[in-house]
């Protein structure tokens, strides 16, 4: 009975952050502008925050039920291709988004003139995928 006791308070706790910026699975090609994290009542001290494994709570003005962090000031701190931004580490929410500033890398594997068209062939490399 303890166990499931534990279990409840700590699925509870889970839900007392909400990540409402950046948006889950969404694409970003510029450093999201806001990162935003909702609570009912403002804690005495914020929670961690992580992005991408680096604490980053420091950013984060709190105000009376959100946090905010200006996207250019987390920067530093995103990759290129998928992010996870995360509150209340390891059980808090967290969000994975896309982060994609380069476009596809092109490599040309061949080239084939017949008569007045020429054919090339190659690839095409993208964290979002190729279109065409």
């Amino acid at each position: 009975m303890a166990a499931q006791t534990t279990l409840v308070l700590g699925l509870a706790a889970c839900k007392k952050y909400t990540i409402v910026e950046p948006v889950a699975d969404s694409l970003h090609t510029a450093a999201p502008v806001t990162f935003k994290v909702t609570y009912s009542s403002q804690p005495a001290t914020l929670p961690a925050m992580q992005l991408n494994g680096f604490s980053v709570g420091s950013y984060f003005a709190a105000g009376a039920t959100e946090a905010t962090a200006s996207g250019t000031s987390l920067q530093a701190y995103l990759k290129e291709g998928y992010n996870i931004f995360q509150v209340d580490p390891p059980l808090g929410p967290q969000v994975k988004f896309l982060y994609d500033t380069k476009g596809p890398e092109i490599v040309v594997l061949g080239a084939v003139q017949e008569g007045s068209n020429m054919t090339i062939s190659g690839r095409g490399i993208d964290e979002k995928g190729v279109a065409s």
